[in-house]
This record gives C-alpha cells, structure tokens and sequence, in this order.
C-alpha cells in the first residue's frame, strides 16, 4: 500500500533531477560561448563572423557532450547577421556588415528588440552605451520521463544570452 507512493515521490524527484540536470548543461555549455565571446569579441568583424560562429558552435556541441539533432541553436550579431543551426552546420542569414554595426538593443518578455544602427559609444535611451552585440539561444530538447504527470514541459529548455563584443 505505501509502496506505491514511495515509487511516486521516487519517479517525480527523478524527473526534476533530470530535468535540472539537462538545464545546467545547457546553461554551461552558452556560458562558456559568451565567455568566449567576451574573451575575443573585439576581434570579431565581418570577415572573421563565420570562423567565430565555428568556433562558437563547436564549444557548444562539446560542451553538452554531442549537439542531438533537435537542438536548436542560433547565434546573431546585432540582429543583422544571424546563424541557425541546420543539419549540424550553422548557416549564415544577413548583411555580414552588421556584425561591425553598434545597437541599443532592449529585451522584453524574453525577445530582443534590436533598435537600429547607431554610432558605437553613443548614449542609448536606457543611459548605457551603444555597442557591437551577440545575442546566443539554445533550446534543447527535453522529454520528460513521466509526461502525463505533467511535472515538466515538454517544449525543451531553452537558454538565451545577450554579451557585448566591445
């Protein structure tokens, strides 16, 4: 009689154990990217965007110990130049100039509004400066171990960050 709620409490701390598990090496596996991105953002222009984005995607996929083929990732410069991840390989969509374009960007209800291209280092209307931004969101899948129990969703978790390149 009492095993049953034993193997309840058991499944369901199992299954946020999981589910915590998976976010934290999702969040690490973006951290180390915007450290990256932190670390050599100076020297990202538009002629270096797409070894960066390689490079950025690599550490991504090692990271998290293999990309499964339902992640999803995508990197962006400025809103302009952005890289989805397709089949394994990223692929470019945008100008390549604005990766080297400053923004004001503003985030609300988790999507970045972008604003338009500014000159770099002048006062936005939040009182912060304009800059060169990439912006990474990663969704990884997630199925739950118990998904009637409705414990966790099932849309996957999903990490988005935003780092100033200069």
């Amino acid at each position: 009689m009492i095993a049953p709620v034993f193997l309840l409490i058991f499944a369901g701390t199992a299954e946020i154990g999981l589910a915590t598990m998976t976010r934290m090496q999702v969040n690490e596996a973006v951290s180390a990217a915007v450290n990256r991105a932190l670390i050599s953002g100076a020297a990202v222009t538009a002629a270096t965007a797409d070894t960066t984005v390689s490079t950025f995607a690599t550490m991504l996929r090692v990271a998290r110990g293999g990309q499964s083929e339902h992640s999803q990732l995508a990197i962006s410069f400025n809103g302009g130049r952005t890289y989805t991840s397709v089949e394994g390989r990223m692929t470019p969509k945008g100008s390549a100039s604005a990766v080297d374009e400053c923004r004001c960007p503003t985030q609300s209800g988790g999507t970045i509004q972008w604003g338009s291209k500014v000159p770099c280092a002048t006062a936005c209307p939040d009182k912060s400066l304009s800059a060169r931004y990439v912006s990474f969101e990663l969704t990884q899948p997630y199925k739950p171990l118990l998904p009637a129990a409705g414990l966790i969703g099932t849309e996957g978790i999903r990490i988005q960050t935003l780092a100033v390149l200069q």
